[in-house]
């Protein structure tokens, strides 16, 4: 469906080494899907803290999407993976995003296997 790549670039003047996400969208759910309303959904969960940011993105064509590479090292704990403050304010966004609802049926489940959100 996509290619996905990391992408390395070093700065040659001060030795910083940046990381991007690149995605190159595949043809297989190109025709039913609306990258022009994903990549809005993703600069607004970048801007809000809840993801990368979105760096560029291909209007013209919608053929690939660049992100910031968040390089997250540590494990999170259940609780914060499922805070009920982050999973609220997800359930906002994905709500305002009506597609994204749509394509994602979304259903939180606690440590007892009890589904909390639908």
């Amino acid at each position: 469906m996509n290619k996905n790549y990391l992408i390395t670039i070093e700065n040659k003047d001060n030795k910083k080494i940046y990381k991007l996400f690149f995605r190159y969208f595949g043809e297989l759910i190109s025709d039913i899907f609306d990258r022009k309303k994903e990549a809005d959904i993703i600069k607004t969960l970048g801007t809000e803290g809840y993801g990368p940011k979105l760096l560029e993105f291909d209007n013209k064509n919608q053929k690939y999407r660049i992100d910031e590479y968040l390089d997250d090292t540590r494990e999170l704990t259940y609780e914060e993976i499922f805070d009920n403050n982050i999973i609220n304010n997800l359930i906002i966004i994905i709500n305002k995003y009506s597609q994204i609802a749509d394509i994602y049926k979304y259903c939180f489940i606690n440590k007892e296997n009890k589904k909390i959100i639908n």
